[in-house]
């Protein structure tokens, strides 16, 4: 759902595996792999070098948004945590300048994320569900 040619933050990274899948496969010329805790860091500092893509991938120690820059990305990732999560981490990152675009997966709480984003302009334009493990 990343649009070809944006630079994303993966907010939340854990082994960056995100990241890696986008710039391996050209969808994004770079990206930065984004995490609070030092250890998922340090696994996707490990995989962004086994892969070799360390000239396209940046690991970054981070309270969610709070090392993004202005125009620093295009775009940003958010997924694989509870909507009050997300939330909060948007609300703290809203007046970073130059995110045209998210990709949102919340696992709990989806209504306070769409409230969020209609509340503060964002539109919805696409949508999936799916079924993993038992769970939607």
């Amino acid at each position: 759902m990343v649009t070809p040619g944006y630079v994303v933050a993966d907010i939340g990274t854990d082994h960056g595996y995100i990241p890696i899948y986008l710039t391996k496969n050209k969808i994004s010329p770079k990206a930065y792999a984004m995490d609070i805790n030092k250890g998922p860091i340090d696994r996707a500092t490990e995989n962004i070098h086994m892969e070799e893509l360390q000239d396209k991938i940046k690991a970054i120690q981070s309270n969610g948004m709070e090392k993004l820059k202005d125009n620093m990305v295009d775009g940003a990732i958010i997924s694989g945590m509870g909507g009050d999560l997300i939330v909060d981490i948007l609300s703290r990152g809203k007046n970073i300048k130059g995110i045209n675009e998210l990709v949102l997966s919340p696992h709990r709480r989806v209504d306070l994320v769409r409230k969020y984003l209609l509340e503060n302009n964002w539109e919805i334009i696409d949508e999936k569900m799916l079924i993993d493990s038992g769970k939607y």
